[in-house]
């Protein structure tokens, strides 16, 4: 099985399965078509090393997982963005939308909607006593 060597931005290099990425990203299989033969590695000049970490995590695993469902079935897709933060996520999504793989931007991108919070929620968080202060400091989008 071939892999792929996947530059980071700050020059960090990950493997990928060949197959998985030519499957997955659609800017990955454009760039590996247009490489030329003397160059083994595949810049990624917009995505960091630790978002790219976890592309070809998601790539490779969901390759290996083999179909459509598996990964939702097993919950592996859930346990994926479970632990990251959301500025992580937020890069992940971004990620995703820059190197054509719609699946890892969807599940990017729910995972920050179930996460952030209305105002209210937020003032419950953090026991903000106040409204009138809370509702005075909060931008106004938040509180829409």
């Amino acid at each position: 099985m071939s892999n792929v060597k996947l530059r980071s931005s700050n020059g960090e290099d990950f493997l990928v399965r060949k197959a998985a990425a030519l499957q997955y990203s659609e800017k990955i299989k454009a760039v590996i078509a247009n490489l030329p033969a003397t160059l083994d590695v595949v810049p990624l000049v917009t995505v960091t090393s630790h978002v790219l970490q976890k592309v070809t995590d998601y790539c490779n695993t969901k390759s290996a997982m083999g179909g459509e469902g598996a990964e939702k079935e097993s919950g592996w897709e859930a346990r994926f963005v479970q632990d990251m933060d959301l500025l992580s996520l937020y890069d992940l999504a971004v990620a995703a939308t820059d190197l054509g793989i719609p699946d890892l931007f969807d599940l990017a991108y729910e995972s920050l909607g179930e996460r952030v919070r209305s105002a209210e929620e937020l003032g419950v968080s953090y026991k903000v006593q106040d409204d009138v202060f809370f509702h005075s400091n909060c931008p106004s989008e938040i509180l829409e």
